[in-house]
């Protein structure tokens, strides 16, 4: 998934602030659903499942600057029935660079 960097993302300094990564992260996840099961959140509905966030863990590598183009890669790392770990990657488009590592925990 690509996401452009806008003023809102950033800070006084023109980088990223921290806790929008969240939000990016959170946005590939959705995608991630609905690229693989197009009707995801309707099965989630019906069968009452829920997927909080139980922890959550980033490495900042590098800032990301406004106006920069991001590429947001989101897998599962693993499944059980209880918990999924998704592991995302973010690379700047500009510089190809590795940005960021996330592994987020959800249970079931």
């Amino acid at each position: 998934m690509f996401h452009r960097i806008y003023y809102k993302d950033t800070d006084a300094g023109g980088v990223v602030y921290h806790s929008r990564y969240v939000e990016f992260l959170e946005i590939a996840r959705t995608e991630k659903f609905r690229k693989i099961c197009p009707n995801f959140f309707e099965i989630m509905k019906k069968e009452k499942i829920i997927l909080p966030v139980i922890s959550l863990n980033v490495e900042y590598l590098k800032p990301v600057f406004y106006n920069n183009l991001l590429f947001i890669e989101c897998n599962v790392f693993s499944l059980s029935a209880l918990k999924v770990n998704f592991e995302y990657f973010i690379y700047c488009c500009k510089d190809k660079f590795h940005s960021e590592r996330q592994l987020t925990n959800k249970a079931k």
